[in-house]
């Protein structure tokens, strides 16, 4: 489903699809699929165990499943 991922900015990733779904929104949203900064798994590959990670609001600069 995803085609390519950049990091535009250091706060920006975007994610360029293969197609339009409605269904990649929820796998972002899904509690299994945490995105770590490298930094801190790379000091400690179990970080996470006992740490909490916000991801801050998610933006979109537009919707390709409206139409």
């Amino acid at each position: 489903m995803v085609d390519k991922i950049e990091a535009t900015d250091p706060q920006t990733v975007v994610f360029r699809l293969k197609f339009a779904t409605a269904a990649f929104l929820p796998a972002l949203a899904d509690p299994y699929a945490f995105i770590y900064k490298k930094e801190l798994l790379d000091s400690d590959p179990r970080w996470f165990e006992k740490q909490i990670m916000g991801s801050g609001p998610f933006r979109f600069k537009e919707s390709c499943l409206s139409g």
